[in-house]
């Protein structure tokens, strides 16, 4: 009975050790360590290095993706974690069951989609081209940019979720969400309370550079605010007359399209070329495209310059005035309903005229100048908003007559309304329609021009337009765009008989885009623009624009390749220094065909801590350009008879460096390049030097902050010359004279002092600034601009301004 007994002892501890045992051994196998050689793989990758360590894992193929890439923070990791990590994007079920053998059961993939709006904390401004990471488990798993609406969207699995979100500018937020459903959500980023803001570019894809009020070569800048002074330190761009003339990557002044609010501006020049071309007090902020063109552009054939207007201070109303030799400026913008509606209004004006009778008549300005913004914004609903935008600009120039009275010489007056409204229509679509009313007016008076004509000689574009556009966000790997738009202009041009004569043009485009992300390193984004254009009474024309650009990401580095085709039916000829209603703005209607670029640029940019390098070559053709044959001079025929039809190619070399220390800043560009043009019937056809062919051209502004409240900076601007085109008055010998001269070499050095007093109790800011421009320096008399001919001597001019925010 003993025996027995024993036995039956010794059998149920045998039994329960083997159980015991089991137990362990499948909690071992998930407890296994597997060293990673990698740190980013396939799931089936990972598969393969757990069946190494003779693991048997069953599990079904059509439910996973099993070529989707992970990524891994460190190089050992348990057969638990790594399971866990790599099926995140699923709900599954796993037991381990002998022998050595795990079991995967997939019962769906839960992804839902997050989207939602990123605004500024004080203002409630919805907030363009910020960048947003979600993190799990310290892992970047997604990434995503807001639209022109402050808009995002993305697709997550189920889990908790880091969202870190940076803007230039702004502080950086991390917000932490747990994703249980399709969810929206709002992010609030407060700007950096910096008495001085020394971050330049947040360059983005697309070949975008986003520009900065608070950067170094705005600081030297002649008049406050001037946001378009930084182009001046951009590889490929040359600028002068405070952004009246800029010349991209080899290109005419014309052959920029300059967009307000989405609206394009015709004139973008003050007859006072000391003033900036917009006031930088109501800027939101500005892109420069110059190498991608995204689809939704067409038009013109060398940059994209998009500026958005301030939507206006949605929680409480606030002031700022300004004052320079040029202008004073005034901007009022506050709540209409409190976090729901706002307005912003803002005046700039011309001062100095009021003193000319205290100044003697060879000094005075005889000058006059305004413009006036303003724009309403409503957040209808959380995923629907509207707004309304005008812009207003006069230029007056007169001469006094003997009854002290002022006889009006020339008159330019440009002006925008528009009406948006934006809706987002479900989880993943995204609508912007707008409809908008643009005009350009130029009048001279008939004597100046040598015309018969009484009193006035009149030119101008007048255009209606209407667009939609639709971005669609499948998923994190594909974001589709398109969109239409359709346009009436009427162009005013003097005719031979020194009348004016219209031309009315109706145009109709549409664009398809899509962004791929096909990894965490390749980024492919193409896309097609189609224009077809229809003037009354003329030939009509149909034009693709087809549009790619690839980048591959590594580390801290960035190679990318872009190619762009571009269409323009707008041509441009400035017979004088100064813009004239006889100048020649015609549509392509007649002999004027449409003019046609193709721009293909290779880069490599390297993210510093603080800054980054970028260097590109670039080569670009542009077809049906037009020229007028300088034998035209000569000739008491119609000058259209000596218009030539040619093409022109542009090449050249990009550097470009920015970086930040915890005093100084600096930030330069060089460019080496070429701009050659040819023409049948001129000089045999044969390449000759263009208007903007300057083959060296280097800018930098080093900016050093003495203290938390002031900053000291220079600038220096070295230039090959242009090529000398004045024609003689008595006919050359030979053609093959012109554009064989140039200037002399150039340079230039700034120097400027700004001083920033942040009030934290009243939260008031006042900006002082003064500096010299050309303080050393053999500028070209082109590129200096003293209107009110006041210097120190050789061309050397000072500027002073002051800001104050309340």
């Amino acid at each position: 009975m003993k025996a027995k007994a024993v036995a039956y002892i010794l059998f149920f501890w045998i039994f329960c050790f083997n159980v015991m045992a089991q137990d362990k051994d499948k909690g071992s196998i998930m407890e296994e360590v597997i060293s990673l050689p990698f740190s980013s793989a396939t799931i089936s990758a990972c598969f393969s290095l757990i069946k190494k360590k003779d693991i048997i894992l069953s599990y079904n193929e059509g439910m996973i993706d099993i070529n989707k890439i992970c990524y891994f923070s460190q190089k050992n990791i348990k057969v638990k974690e790594l399971l866990t990590n790599i099926l995140s994007d699923y709900k599954t079920t796993i037991v381990v069951a002998n022998p050595r053998k795990i079991i995967i059961t997939v019962d769906r993939k839960n992804i839902y989609q997050l989207n939602g709006v990123v605004r500024e904390t004080e203002t409630l401004e919805k907030l363009y081209g910020a960048v947003l990471f979600f993190k799990k488990n310290g892992i970047i798993v997604s990434s995503c940019i807001t639209n022109d609406s402050g808009f995002f969207s993305t697709a997550l699995p189920e889990g908790t979720y880091n969202i870190e979100t940076n803007y230039l500018g702004y502080l950086k937020s991390v917000k932490i969400v747990t994703l249980i459903c399709n969810q929206r959500i709002d992010i609030f980023l407060k700007p950096m309370m910096l008495e001085l803001g020394e971050v330049v570019i947040s360059p983005q894809r697309s070949s975008a550079n986003e520009l900065s009020t608070s950067s170094p070569p705005n600081m030297l800048s002649y008049s406050n605010l001037d946001v378009l002074s930084e182009m001046k330190v951009f590889p490929g761009v040359i600028m002068s007359r405070s952004g009246a003339d800029i010349n991209v990557n080899g290109g005419g002044s014309e052959e920029n399209l300059i967009l307000l609010d989405g609206v394009p501006i015709y004139h973008n020049s003050h007859i006072n070329y000391m003033l900036p071309v917009f006031n930088g007090s109501v800027i939101k902020n500005v892109n420069l495209y110059s190498s991608y063109f995204p689809a939704r552009y067409e038009g013109k054939l060398s940059s994209i310059l998009d500026i958005k207007i301030k939507e206006g201070n949605k929680k409480k109303h606030s002031r700022s005035l300004s004052l320079d030799i040029p202008s004073v400026a005034a901007m009022l913008e506050g709540p209409i309903k409190k976090e729901k509606a706002s307005y912003m209004v803002s005046g700039r004006r011309s001062w100095m005229e009021f003193l000319d009778k205290a100044i003697p008549a060879s000094k005075r300005a005889n000058y006059t100048f305004y413009d006036i913004y303003t724009k309403l914004y409503w957040d209808i609903s959380a995923k629907t908003s509207m707004q309304i935008s005008t812009y207003h600009t006069i230029d007056e120039y007169y001469s006094p007559i003997p009854e002290g009275k002022k006889d009006k010489i020339i008159h330019w007056a440009n002006g925008m309304y528009a009406l948006k409204l934006s809706c987002q229509l479900g989880e993943k679509l995204f609508n912007t329609t707008q409809v908008a009313y643009t005009h350009y007016t130029n009048k001279a008076h008939a004597d100046i021009l040598g015309f018969e004509a009484d009193p006035y000689v009149t030119a101008g574009i007048k255009e209606v337009s209407f667009n939609s556009s639709f971005n669609c966000h499948f998923n994190n790997k594909v974001l589709m765009a398109y969109g239409i738009k359709g346009t009436h202009s009427v162009f005013s041009n003097i005719n031979d008989d020194q009348r004016t004569e219209k031309s009315d043009i109706n145009q109709i485009s549409a664009y398809y885009e899509n962004k791929f992300s096909l990894s965490s390193k390749w980024n492919i984004q193409i896309g097609i623009n189609t224009v077809i254009y229809m003037p009354k009474g003329g030939k009509h024309y149909s034009n693709l624009q087809p549009r790619f650009s690839m980048a591959y990401n590594w580390g801290r580095d960035v190679v990318s390749l872009d190619i762009s085709r571009m269409a323009q039916f707008y041509h441009y000829f400035r017979f004088y220094g100064m813009d004239f209603p006889t100048d020649l703005r015609m549509p392509s209607i007649n002999q004027f065909k449409p003019q046609t670029s193709v721009h293909t640029e290779l880069g490599w940019k390297h993210y510093l801590n603080g800054g980054y390098t970028n260097v590109s070559i670039y080569y670009k053709q542009r077809d049906k350009i037009l020229f007028v044959n300088p034998e035209a001079y000569y000739s008491s025929e119609n000058w259209k008879n000596f218009l030539l039809e040619g093409r022109g190619e542009s090449y050249g070399l990009k550097l470009s460096f920015f970086k930040g220390w915890e005093k100084i800043s600096v930030q330069a560009a060089y460019t080496w390049s070429k701009s050659l043009e040819s023409y049948t019937g001129f000089r045999k056809g044969h390449n000759i030097p263009s208007l903007y062919d300057i083959p060296h051209v280097f800018n930098s502004t080093i900016s050093y902050r003495l203290t938390e409240a002031s900053a000291f900076s220079i600038g220096t601007q070295l230039h090959s010359g242009r090529v000398i085109v004045n024609i003689p008055k008595e006919p050359l010998a030979s053609m093959d004279e012109l554009y064989t001269k140039r200037h002399p070499f150039s340079y230039k050095f700034d120097i400027g002092y700004t001083y920033v007093k942040y009030f934290p109790r009243s939260k008031n800011k006042l900006t002082l600034r003064l500096g010299i421009h050309n303080i050393l320096g053999n500028p070209i008399k082109e590129e200096i601009s003293n209107f009110y001919k006041v210097n120190l001597g050789q061309d050397c001019i000072p500027y002073s301004g002051i800001i104050l925010s309340f």
